[in-house]
């Protein structure tokens, strides 16, 4: 996508992202913990949402995505344009001129990475933008067997919810396709514009969406393989130990 192809529905989705209501208790003041007062990393920062969460708290956050759109909205709401900084980069080959006390990947975001290399890649460029004994946080669904076998490609509709910048209403049409073999989820969706009486009056249509849904031992061996020591894994962002049934793995590392 063009940076200024304004027409492209991933310019509406950026604009939607932050009344979706998306967040887990607790995640905010997990990430605050990590670097109290210090510098975070927030890669693939989206719109904002944590790392707006983190300079509140006077953490200098540094955000890194690689969507426009998505940036742009960030930009918008920034308040004085040095705290958070945005930076347009793909989280396996970007690079910039400081070190971090701490970074995370967060609201599964990491699931982007669909092989091994690309899971890698991305730890490794992590790394190499942490302080020595910085701390990382991945944040990663952990789906159950029945929630995957609900990944069927079912048509699906989601709530109402309304563009803040035009008071156009939309609701979210979407399906889930889970590949077995390469543990790969893929999401079919479109934005659905609605009328008054909630009747379709436009479809816009967004690329495939394409997640690896990740064992705990595949990320304990991707972080390994990375570099990072001082391994821990949680089921929630209270720290409830990861179990069958956890929804999530929250993943914490430390940088040599």
């Amino acid at each position: 996508m063009a940076a200024d192809d304004r027409t492209d529905p991933a310019w509406l989705d950026a604009r939607l992202y932050d009344v979706r209501s998306i967040g887990w208790p607790g995640e905010v003041e997990f990430y605050r913990a990590l670097a109290p007062g210090g510098s975070v990393l927030d890669v693939a920062a989206g719109t904002g949402r944590i790392s707006f969460a983190l300079a509140e708290a006077g953490i200098d956050v540094v955000g890194v995505d690689l969507s426009a759109a998505m940036l742009e909205v960030a930009r918008s709401k920034s308040q004085d344009g040095r705290n958070p900084r945005w930076v347009a980069g793909d989280m396996r080959t970007f690079s910039l001129d400081r070190r971090f006390d701490a970074a995370i990947v967060a609201a599964h975001s990491f699931q982007f990475m669909l092989t091994a290399d690309d899971q890698v890649a991305a730890l490794d460029r992590i790394r190499a933008h942490l302080h020595a004994g910085g701390r990382l946080a991945i944040h990663v669904d952990h789906d159950s067997p029945a929630s995957l076998a609900e990944m069927d490609g079912t048509p699906r509709i989601g709530r109402p919810i309304t563009d803040p910048s035009t008071g156009n209403r939309y609701r979210a049409a979407f399906a889930w396709r889970y590949d077995h073999a390469r543990q790969d989820a893929t999401l079919d969706w479109a934005w659905s514009e609605r009328d008054d009486e909630d009747r379709e009056i436009a479809r816009h249509e967004l690329a495939p969406m394409v997640l690896h849904v990740p064992s705990a031992n595949e990320i304990e061996h991707a972080l390994r393989r990375a570099g990072f020591r001082g391994l821990r894994v949680w089921g929630d962002f209270a720290g409830t130990p990861l179990v069958h049934d956890s929804p999530d793995m929250i993943w914490t590392a430390t940088a040599d």
